[in-house]
């Protein structure tokens, strides 16, 4: 129900169904082990969300086929010659060191400091949302166009 809600696309029934395919694992028998082993939970997680944002994004079947292989297989796909300091200009180097730091985690690399300091529910970490969101607007609004993804449908 969710992708049709998203819109009446073969990816968005597909990215419903997928979502729905890993609840019914977690919740049959995969979750009890993902609660055991807390870091290849979070890579399962990761993994489970970025696939199924390819069918969300793309406009076809072949196309997100096109995107799964090129994520698998990305040596297959080395055509161009941008270099990596290219690709990755300051803006995205700060996002991803603030969504590193922001992640559970790095928290929870940390817990025995958890004596001493308490990062949940602290000034610190609405500090740092509040920081987050402001960047977010910013962000946004520094685009001259930027399109809200709901036009599409």
């Amino acid at each position: 129900m969710t992708g049709l809600w998203h819109g009446a696309n073969y990816t968005f029934i597909l990215w419903g169904l997928y979502h729905g395919v890993f609840q019914i694992i977690e919740r049959a028998c995969f979750g009890k082990t993902l609660e055991r082993h807390k870091l290849a939970a979070h890579f399962y997680a990761a993994v489970v969300f970025i696939f199924g944002w390819v069918l969300f994004r793309a406009d076809n079947l072949i196309q997100a086929g096109v995107m799964v292989k090129r994520m698998i297989f990305p040596w297959q796909y080395t055509e161009s010659t941008l270099l990596l300091g290219q690709l990755f200009g300051a803006k995205t180097v700060l996002v991803i060191i603030c969504g590193i730091l922001g992640c559970g985690f790095v928290q929870e690399m940390f817990q025995g400091c958890k004596k001493s300091f308490n990062w949940k529910n602290s000034y610190l970490e609405l500090g740092f949302c509040t920081l987050m969101f402001v960047f977010s607007i910013v962000m946004l609004a520094s685009n001259t166009y930027n399109p809200f993804i709901y036009f599409r449908f």
